[in-house]
């Protein structure tokens, strides 16, 4: 499950839309806080599928995991989100996949070939 989340930040991180030099580490989060709930919340996401959460709390589980993760790390004041970006976006995929999976149940929805292959 990790690494699903982990795709989904690195994706969102290095994205076109962050495809400038720096920005403000506000403004780099506000954009992750936005993207990630659509990533990992969209009805084809590893969470709604493979999990007991449903679509009405998705978005708040995700954002509380996100904001946790977040209070962990010290962020710059820039973020080059090509470089910083990424490698931050990788550590709160992996935080915020370890928060939702200890709140979550798997499901058993074998049918569907991401929920057997994550482990």
């Amino acid at each position: 499950m990790k690494s699903i989340f982990l795709a989904g930040l690195v994706a969102l991180s290095a994205s076109p839309a962050f495809a400038f030099t720096k920005m403000s580490s506000v403004d780099w989060l506000r954009n992750i806080r936005h993207g990630v709930t659509q990533e990992l919340c969209g009805p084809r996401s590893y969470i709604r599928k493979c999990t007991t959460i449903g679509p009405s709390k998705c978005t708040p589980e995700v954002v509380s995991a996100l904001d946790r993760c977040v209070a962990k790390m010290k962020l710059p004041e820039k973020i080059d989100p090509l470089n910083e970006g990424v490698e931050m976006g990788s550590q709160l995929g992996q935080c915020v996949g370890r928060r939702v999976e200890k709140t979550s149940k798997r499901k058993l929805n074998f049918n569907e070939s991401m929920c057997r292959s994550v482990e």
